[in-house]
C-alpha cells in the first residue's frame, strides 16, 4: 500500500457542509498568573484554517478547544 499525502482543507469541498474541526490549544501558561499565555503558538497557526473555514460559508461548524 503506497503512502498518501494527507489532504489539504483547501483540497475539500466544505460549502455548504458541516463541519467539525478540533483544535489542541493546550497551550502553556504561567504558573503565576494562568491568564498569561506564555506561547500562542498553536492558536496564531489555526487561524487561518478556522478563518478558511469561514470564508466557505458552511451550514454549521463546530470547533472543540
Amino acid at each position: 500500500m503506497a503512502n498518501k499525502s494527507p489532504l489539504l482543507i483547501t483540497q475539500l469541498q466544505v460549502s455548504g457542509k458541516r463541519v467539525f474541526l478540533r483544535v489542541d490549544f493546550n497551550i502553556p501558561r504561567d504558573k503565576s498568573d494562568p491568564k498569561k499565555i506564555l506561547d500562542d503558538t498553536r492558536i496564531r497557526e489555526a487561524l487561518p484554517t478556522i478563518q478558511y473555514l469561514l470564508d466557505q460559508k458552511l451550514r454549521s461548524s463546530l470547533v472543540l478547544i
